[in-house]
């Protein structure tokens, strides 16, 4: 479901069955990115991955069979979102059509991590506190971690944060 706050009008971009988790629009705001997780014996299955659609609410796309927490790059040419649990996670980026899988950080601690709109830079928390780190563009892959060593960790918390998000 889509508000426009201003008017109070609504309207559905899709009438699949399914739990829908983080819709984002992208920076142009022409696609929407989501995951979409599979249901139980109750409500029955569904296709679940990651998905992008137009802004219209049409041309469904899986681009990933796993991962949640997606958001495009700021071009977006890519979508980035976390795959895995418990100490083996990744942040991981794929083409909007499903193209060229990349894995961008390996972490073991890291429970949410947000990419900044110009993708410059990486939030995430790790133990209940928030950090910022820049993204260093060396084409590997490295481990994000609070006590990373490969790139400058800047701690944003002293004693807790959460579901860290940019505002433009």
């Amino acid at each position: 479901m889509e508000l426009d706050v201003s008017s109070g009008n609504s309207r559905k971009l899709s009438i699949e069955p399914g739990y829908y988790y983080g819709p984002r629009y992208s920076n142009d705001a022409a696609r929407i990115v989501y995951s979409k997780q599979s249901g139980n014996g109750l409500t029955g299955g569904v296709w679940r991955g990651v998905f992008v659609m137009d802004a219209q609410g049409k041309n469904h796309t899986r681009i990933a069979k796993n991962g949640n927490d997606p958001q495009f790059s700021a071009d977006g040419k890519r979508v980035y979102f976390m795959t895995g649990g418990g100490l083996s996670k990744k942040l991981q980026s794929i083409g909007i059509y499903g193209e060229e899988p990349r894995d961008v950080f390996t972490m073991k601690y890291p429970d949410f991590v947000s990419v900044s709109p110009d993708g410059k830079y990486v939030a995430f928390t790790e133990f209940f506190n928030a950090y910022l780190a820049l993204i260093p563009q060396t084409g590997g892959v490295l481990e994000l971690s609070k006590d990373s060593k490969a790139m400058p960790i800047t701690k944003l918390s002293t004693d807790t944060g959460a579901y860290v998000h940019w505002s433009q």
